[in-house]
């Protein structure tokens, strides 16, 4: 297990655990999608990949994961499978701006080949999840009061595989 601090927010790279049963909200996510967006699509151009589209049922999925978090009183990835094959990244704190930001200061840690590795994944996966070259949609939701989640699909982080 791994937890980093910035800007009194964590991020997570906990061991994963399995999504409940999601029922639809109704909520979009609740955070600013263009701004969240833009953000994410920032860092994809600086690295030359193409840039995500913004999902609406990935953020209320998001939205409902971090409240989920929020009410069991715990901080951990969802385990991706093929009922829910979306990768997530979390951050404790509800800016995502302020995520996108915690996520791509891994970037230092990231290899030069660009290539996800087991043993070194946990420094960089946010990062990495983030620029995946087939990543095409992201959407992400918070909780009421302190989790963010990031949903993305297609997923990433595929160990031995480059990012881009």
């Amino acid at each position: 297990m791994s937890m980093q601090t910035l800007s009194n927010s964590t991020l997570s790279m906990t061991a994963p655990m399995t999504i409940p049963s999601l029922q639809e909200s109704g909520n979009s996510g609740g955070v600013d999608a263009a701004a969240c967006l833009a953000a994410h699509n920032k860092v994809r151009q600086a690295v030359g990949v193409p840039p995500l589209k913004w999902d609406d049922a990935l953020a209320a999925k998001g939205a409902q994961w971090a409240q989920h978090m929020e009410d069991q009183g715990f901080f951990a990835h969802n385990t991706p499978g093929k009922s829910d094959p979306q990768m997530n990244n979390l951050y404790s704190g509800t800016d995502c701006l302020a995520a996108v930001n915690a996520f791509e200061s891994e970037k230092s840690k990231f290899p030069a080949d660009r290539i996800v590795r087991a043993e070194t994944y946990m420094q960089y996966g946010h990062y990495s999840m983030m620029v995946w070259k087939t990543t095409t949609r992201v959407g992400c939701g918070r909780g009421k009061t302190k989790n963010l989640a990031c949903y993305y699909e297609e997923p990433g982080n595929m160990i031995g595989k480059p990012a881009y």
